[in-house]
């Protein structure tokens, strides 16, 4: 929901509004007895990838962020999320998976991705090509949608597949990282060796490297 309209505008005012709205979500979740104080897991589609993003940067309780077909990877024609206050590659600093279509690329000259700048993130890019905008939401799942021009094609058999493929490999994402789960963490791994011949989708990885210490901490060593 957008800052003074129902649809939410992609803009600096409305970005900001789905992060508080986000961070008012996380307190409230937070008192709850059967949620987990010490985990958290961030997930957004679209424009709800860029607030998860500015969310991530600016908020050291995350633990794991997933991006669906959000327009983050390269500089978006809006100018978010980059222009945001908050926004710093360098401030990601938690595992993070991406999923998209081809619509992430390729970027224009002299443009580096999210996945290049963002280097103290243990980060994972699933490549999708074949699937539609919409397949990366439950909208892949409904049985005889139809096409609505300007937004989304019809379902399709691939559609469905390549939504359930993204959806496991989210779901081990965040069990690897918010549970530890050794099953999740040899999949990814098994993955990244043995990419699957029988789907287009790809999955590529880089390491973090270790942030630099800041002052606090160099006080605290040097004490």
């Amino acid at each position: 929901v957008g800052s003074d309209v129902a649809i939410a505008k992609v803009d600096g005012q409305d970005l900001e509004t789905h992060v508080r709205d986000l961070e008012l979500v996380i307190a409230r979740a937070r008192a709850l007895p059967f949620v987990h104080s010490d985990r958290l897991g961030v997930i957004g589609f679209d424009v709800g990838g860029m607030a998860g993003l500015v969310l991530t940067m600016r908020n050291r309780d995350v633990d794991a962020f997933v991006s669906l077909d959000a327009g983050i990877q390269y500089p978006h024609d809006s100018g978010q999320p980059r222009a945001a206050p908050h926004y710093d590659a360098l401030a990601l600093r938690v595992p993070w998976l991406h999923a998209a279509n081809l619509a992430d690329g390729p970027p224009r000259p002299a443009e580096k991705s999210l996945f290049d700048e963002a280097v103290h993130s243990d980060r994972y890019w699933l490549r999708a090509p074949e699937l539609g905008h919409a397949d990366f939401t439950s909208y892949a799942l409904v049985e005889g949608r139809g096409t609505v021009p300007g937004y989304w094609a019809a379902v399709t058999p691939a559609g469905v597949a390549g939504h359930r493929v993204v959806a496991e490999y989210v779901r081990h994402f965040f069990a690897a990282y918010l549970t530890e789960s050794d099953v999740s963490n040899a999949l990814f791994d098994q993955a990244l060796r043995e990419p699957p011949t029988e789907s287009s989708i790809t999955l590529a990885h880089r390491a973090a490297t270790p942030p630099p210490i800041g002052y606090d901490e160099l006080v605290r060593k040097l004490v």
